[in-house]
């Protein structure tokens, strides 16, 4: 497998655009260890999902003991990513993304819930599962209530968003195709799929959140023909709470928002703050953070060197700066994973 080096820790994007944000002058201390799985998920492989779930879990205990060597306790917050497309069919090559059956990805979530169930107070990204669902005769009318439901849910965004416009368009490719699909369902007991791409946070065995993609970057291109497969699109901010925690506003709930590759930005056009901002990627550059001043950073990525960085005010715009990495921070380069302990709500380490 092809891993781009990750651990040339003097790496620095550019600064991202500025945000006319408030500044927020109370924070709460919260150690948060963090791992950060540096691998090309892009690449093809023959390994079964089975396999993957292994691999991650052994990268998982890998992780627990770097952060015990950072001093995490029984009851500190941990965070675990791995990047976009972990769990993908990658068996035809390089970049050529299949979708697994809705029974898999169904096994897949339990392994990672199990994870989390394993691995207390840990919140796990373990990449984003690929899934597609199959569409046979008679199920015209659930696909109708699908795409009605995205609707609704559309509706809700601002319509001047350039997301905003790519989900619309992939809505519209959805009502196509499935008008298509059903205009041929007669006499055919398999036509075309649906096709999803998300992240799961789990967390002590539950499900936080499930994020959705909503931007279509040659989504299941392995598939044959890849217009067989059309991609439902997420149509939600990406945003859930972890229980127990406290965010910055001293609230229990520490509020988290991920986002996906090409929906990166999704957070803000839904106008909404996070405590800690996860960007989980197969090759994105790094933009702008929704993290309120003192919150976290996190860019996970397929090809680019992973980054932790601080949400910080410049004036009354916020921006981000990579924080300081040593001591506290491990570069596993022999299993590719970054460890770092950041204290939310911090300000003067970046």
């Amino acid at each position: 497998m092809r891993v781009v080096d990750a651990y040339d820790l003097a790496y620095l994007e550019g600064i991202p655009p500025k945000l006319g944000l408030a500044k927020k002058e109370s924070f709460m201390s919260l150690n948060v260890y963090i791992a950060l799985w540096h691998m090309n998920t892009r690449a093809g492989d023959q390994l079964t999902w089975n396999q993957k779930a292994v691999n991650l879990g052994a990268q998982i205990d890998l992780a627990e003991k770097h952060f015990k060597n950072l001093g995490a306790g029984n009851g500190a917050f941990k965070l675990f990513v791995a990047p976009e497309y972990y769990f993908a069919d990658l068996s035809t090559g390089e970049d050529l993304i299949r979708g697994y059956d809705v029974t898999d990805q169904q096994a897949v979530l339990g392994q990672l819930r199990g994870l989390s169930q394993d691995h207390p107070n840990m919140l796990l990204l373990g990449g984003t599962i690929a899934w597609k669902t199959q569409l046979r005769r008679g199920e015209r009318d659930q696909i109708n209530q699908q795409i009605k439901a995205a609707q609704a849910q559309l509706a809700q965004l601002n319509p001047n968003t350039s997301w905003h416009k790519e989900a619309e368009r992939a809505r519209q490719n959805i009502r196509l195709k499935g008008s298509n699909i059903q205009g041929k369902l007669s006499g055919q007991p398999k036509l075309r799929w649906f096709g999803y791409n998300a992240a799961f946070a789990c967390f002590n065995g539950n499900v936080l959140g499930e994020i959705r993609k909503s931007t279509n970057v040659q989504e299941f291109s392995g598939e044959n023909p890849a217009d067989n497969v059309v991609m439902i699109p997420g149509t939600s901010a990406g945003t859930f709470s972890v229980p127990g925690f406290k965010g910055l506003d001293g609230t229990t709930g520490l509020k988290v928002g991920v986002e996906i590759c090409g929906d990166h930005g999704r957070i803000g056009q839904f106008k909404e703050r996070v405590d800690i901002h996860v960007l989980l990627a197969a090759s994105q550059v790094a933009g702008s953070t929704y993290a309120d001043t003192g919150g976290i950073f996190i860019h996970c990525d397929s090809y680019r060197p992973p980054r932790v960085d601080r949400a910080v005010t410049v004036g009354n715009f916020q921006d981000r700066k990579k924080i300081t990495d040593a001591p506290n921070t491990v570069a596993d380069k022999n299993h590719f994973l970054y460890v770092q302990k950041v204290t939310l709500g911090k300000i003067d380490d970046a």
